[in-house]
């Protein structure tokens, strides 16, 4: 009954605000997950609950990508404080919610994230801009 709540309240949030949920955790799709404000919310599929019965805690979490074949989530956090505190790239293991490692990028404007189909490479495009703003370049990071 409690997994049909949750399902309930997932589309009625769906059809007031725009919600991001983003199935995955490995070729068993054991998990899904959403950004909020301050903190990315993580569930197990089968209970529809939170892993641990907490959130894992990061600000301003832009977007999130999960592995193909493991349960392993990337996040990507823009840059902070007027460019003081750089953009990075994370890769959590889920459900330990341990941070596995993490990239710092500078002068970053927006970055996308894809995952090799097998699930050991995680390519990130980078659109980067210049001291002025006027112009934004991209590249591949790996």
């Amino acid at each position: 009954m409690d997994a049909l709540w949750l399902l309930l309240l997932i589309l009625v949030s769906c059809m007031t605000i725009t919600v991001i949920y983003r199935w995955g955790g490995g070729k068993e799709d054991k998990y899904f997950a959403r950004i909020g404000k301050i903190v990315i919310y993580v569930y197990e599929t089968d209970t529809f609950t939170l892993i641990d019965k907490k959130s894992i805690k990061v600000e301003n979490v832009k977007d999130i990508s999960w592995s193909p074949t493991d349960p392993i989530l990337a996040l990507f956090v823009p840059e902070l404080g007027g460019g003081n505190q750089p953009a990075r790239l994370s890769l959590i293991q889920i459900p330990g919610k341990e941070e596995l490692t993490q990239k710092k990028l500078f002068s970053v404007s927006d970055c996308k994230m894809f995952w090799q189909s097998s699930g050991e490479y995680l390519a990130a495009k980078v659109d980067r801009c210049t001291c002025h703003q006027l112009d934004v370049s991209s590249n591949l990071q790996g």
